[in-house]
């Protein structure tokens, strides 16, 4: 019911499984030059080798980009109602993946 940023939210779940928090925030245009740089540079090796990456431009600007989820609009048009509270349901899918904790 309440709103929530992408990266609140997955640092909730990220300290919630053990691990740290993102802590440094690096330049959007850097992190993009270098994904397109490491593009650009895969293409011009495509003809001699296979390389497969998946720090592409595409996963930067889609990283980059500012979510924001809410269910207002589920709420408003199909008349949705929030079972759990946001901290409930973290809670609960956290319990269901303990094989993604740190250290497991």
């Amino acid at each position: 019911d309440e709103p929530v940023r992408f990266w609140d939210f997955m640092s909730e779940l990220l300290v919630g499984l053990g691990y740290d928090a993102p802590r440094f925030h690096l330049p959007y245009f850097l992190v993009y030059g270098l994904a397109l740089l490491l593009w650009l540079l895969t293409w011009i090796l495509s003809p001699v080798f296979s390389i497969k990456t998946t720090f592409t431009p595409m996963r930067v600007a889609l990283a980059g980009t500012h979510h924001y989820y809410s269910c207002e609009r589920a709420k408003e048009h199909l008349g949705y109602k929030p079972v759990v509270s946001l901290k409930e349901g973290i809670a609960r899918t956290l319990e269901s993946y303990p094989h993604l904790r740190k250290g497991a």
